[in-house]
């Protein structure tokens, strides 16, 4: 892992830093350390180069929702969706925001984000968005 940190240190802002501060976060959420996890996500979100960023936020996000700050998690999801480059992505980002924002008692937010998707016929992700939003406005 200390290899691994000289990579992310002395290649910042450049995709194989990028690349290396994300296994770098991975390894030390699965060792327990979400704090030490989410440090490294934030000095390599502050370089990275911009197609990165949205794997960066989920990540962080992610590391967040382990720590049990759903809120916080939502925000960077939406982050990560607005950094997301294609279509799915974004909506697969949202989809995880509105979870979060359901598991933080946010039923409004989830249920604005729900209602966006199941609105586009096209989307993949039409069909649990209505499901989702069906769930959090009986709970709401």
């Amino acid at each position: 892992h200390e290899e691994l940190s000289k990579v992310v240190t002395r290649y910042a802002g450049t995709a194989a830093g990028t690349a290396a501060a994300l296994l770098s976060a991975q390894l030390h959420f699965e060792s327990g350390k979400v704090d030490d996890g989410l440090a490294v996500l934030d000095r390599a979100l502050s370089k990275a180069p911009s197609h990165q960023k949205a794997g960066l936020y989920a990540l962080r996000a992610a590391g967040k929702a382990t720590a049990g700050k759903p809120a916080e998690a939502a925000s960077d999801y939406e982050a990560a969706a607005a950094a997301a480059q294609f279509v799915q992505e974004r909506e697969e980002y949202q989809m995880l925001a509105a979870r979060q924002h359901a598991a933080a008692g946010n039923t409004a937010a989830a249920s604005k984000i729900y209602e966006a998707i199941a609105g586009r016929e096209t989307s993949p992700h039409a069909g649990e968005a209505r499901l989702r939003l069906g769930e959090v406005t009986t709970k709401g």
